[in-house]
């Protein structure tokens, strides 16, 4: 920098090549000679989402079921319980369809048949199915 007195109102300054006029009395005799540029910000992070609340396990779509009583004599009444049997709800002893005694919407009374040798009983509704447990039959001619 290198100043050049060109009269008393103003002060001239070379400034890397360029005349730069000051006022007279300006505390300023500084300038770059060589200018940096000013440093750019670093971008900020992109903002996320806020992450959803974890959802509820959905409930099972199905009929659930369980056995009252797991051991029936043949030809007797096997309670099963449960919820969601729907409008035509089937059971099923060893495969078997077995006869709907008496319905309600938690509870399913079918007649064991006379020839049953128990097993599996599943519960059907729509078309999911459901294991209630395994039947044992008791009393005579096991």
């Amino acid at each position: 920098m290198r100043t050049i007195g060109w009269g008393s109102a103003i002060r001239w300054i070379s400034c890397g090549g360029l005349l730069v006029g000051l006022l007279a009395g300006s505390q300023s005799t500084a300038c770059a000679e060589d200018p940096k540029p000013a440093p750019v910000p670093a971008p900020a992070p992109p903002k996320l989402a806020p992450k959803p609340p974890a959802a509820a396990p959905a409930p099972p779509s199905g009929p659930t079921c369980t056995l009252v009583d797991q051991e029936v004599p043949r030809g007797g009444r096997l309670e099963v319980s449960g919820e969601r049997f729907g409008q035509a709800p089937v059971v099923r002893i060893a495969g078997k369809m077995a006869r709907i005694l008496e319905r309600r919407a938690d509870r399913i009374s079918v007649q064991v048949a006379a020839d049953s040798d128990g097993g599996l009983v599943t519960v059907q509704a729509a078309s999911k199915t459901a294991e209630c447990g395994t039947l044992v039959i008791i009393g005579k001619d096991r």
